[in-house]
């Protein structure tokens, strides 16, 4: 199965969207304030690592936990840190750290399945 279309990235791509376009506001302060925060970096991550796999051409090619932490910390300090500067409609919010530190997490723990799935098939 291709990179950018396992199930998961799907469906968790098309519930950033329907959160963003659709539902928000919905009431639920998790949903409207950190949902697509947590969703956005297994998101950016598995568009990151299909990246790498076609410029590489390495189809087995996997992030490491360096990658994954070094992702995780330039997105919070891009979003948190530097774009409240430059832009007033942004704020900084160390709960959203921690919503895209999850969200890594998230997709740390999806990836060492498929690894772990890839590895079995294999032997």
């Amino acid at each position: 199965m291709s990179t950018f279309t396992r199930s998961w990235f799907l469906i968790l791509s098309a519930a950033a969207l329907l959160n963003r376009y659709w539902i928000r506001p919905s009431g639920f302060w998790f949903a409207d304030q950190y949902l697509n925060d947590v969703l956005s970096m297994p998101i950016l991550l598995q568009l990151s690592l299909g990246t790498l796999r076609l410029v590489y051409r390495a189809p087995q090619k996997w992030l490491n936990g360096a990658q994954v932490i070094a992702a995780w910390m330039q997105i919070s300090v891009f979003f948190e840190l530097i774009f409240p500067h430059l832009s007033p409609d942004a704020h900084g919010d160390v709960l959203d750290v921690l919503a895209y530190l999850a969200g890594a997490g998230m997709y740390w723990m999806i990836q060492k399945a498929e690894i772990s799935r890839a590895t079995n098939l294999a032997g």
